[in-house]
């Protein structure tokens, strides 16, 4: 997460200082995605967890070392791989780590404690991130959170190789990666619960990329006005643009209050909403069941 934060906060900046159209590189990132989105959980399962984040580790370093060179079909290149090595983020390293809890043989009790220091950990990399990033891009320029990204990566590739056991999702032999996707849609459509939350999943995922897209190029309008009309204006680096890195740490710091406090606020709107039963709270906890669906079906991020 450390590495994906790192890239993401001067992107939109790189490609317009390249004088790239952004829009339709983003779209290309996007759609490669989503294209390879459905196959790409049942590849996993049986290519194995550990071998398919080394992979990931690869393509990430061989992206952010093109990103650096403003060389339009290495760029284009990196989206589509990027595209791609997104899922695989929020596929398989999740994945791995809820198998291996239960290959050895810890008590699914502590599995929720573990996926909530995750995510807890996962922001506080996200706002060391963005303060890392903008030292780097003071330092190197726009390029040095790529620079960054790539030995950020190399870390973490060294790490799973020498640290990391493999582990696979509960795929036959004879099953083959059509037949997974074809039993996972007959799933889909026969729980109309979960297509809604698939869909829930899905308008969710669109409204947060929209941001992700919109707020680098605003923050660059607003602080052309702003610095026309004052000398001085918070949040810009000395060659007077967004200080991207230390406003994506921002963004970052309020995400991670937001899932510290969001079992209390779950816990109040369900009281409120009824305050006569404790269903709402069951419905929205999580249950070694619901635990047994995320390891047998890895797909859930990669919409």
């Amino acid at each position: 997460m450390l590495a994906d934060g790192l890239q993401g906060t001067h992107l939109y900046a790189l490609y317009d200082g390249y004088g790239l159209n952004v829009q339709n590189l983003y779209a290309a990132g996007f759609a490669a995605g989503a294209l390879t989105a459905p196959f790409l959980g049942a590849l996993v399962d049986k290519f194995g967890r550990r071998n398919s984040a080394l992979v990931y580790c690869f393509l990430e370093m061989i992206i952010n070392a093109l990103e650096q060179y403003n060389f339009l079909p290495g760029i284009i290149v990196s989206r589509l791989i990027g595209g791609i090595t997104t899922n695989l983020l929020f596929t398989v390293f999740e994945s791995w780590l809820i198998t291996e809890h239960r290959n050895r043989g810890f008590p699914n009790s502590k599995l929720e404690i573990l996926l909530r220091d995750t995510v807890v950990s996962s922001n506080l990399s996200a706002i060391g991130s963005g303060f890392l990033a903008h030292i780097l891009a003071s330092i190197f320029g726009r390029t040095g959170p790529f620079k960054g990204t790539v030995v950020v990566t190399g870390i973490a590739l060294l790490l799973i190789a020498t640290q990391w056991g493999e582990n696979y999702g509960r795929v036959k032999e004879e099953e083959t990666v059509w037949g997974i996707l074809s039993e996972a849609t007959r799933v889909i459509l026969s729980d109309s619960k979960i297509f809604r939350l698939g869909l829930i999943q899905a308008l969710t995922e669109g409204a947060l990329q929209t941001f992700v897209f919109l707020w680098a190029p605003f923050l660059m309008q607003q602080s052309s006005f702003s610095s026309k009309m004052t000398s001085v204006v918070l949040g810009l680096d000395n060659e007077g643009f967004p200080a991207y890195g230390l406003i994506f740490g921002s963004f970052m710091f309020f995400g991670a209050l937001g899932s510290l406090t969001e079992p209390v606020a779950r816990k109040l709107v369900a009281r409120l909403t009824s305050p006569s039963s404790n269903s709402s709270v069951v419905t929205f906890q999580r249950s070694p069941d619901q635990f047994q669906l995320m390891d047998d079906d890895p797909t859930r991020h990669s919409q």
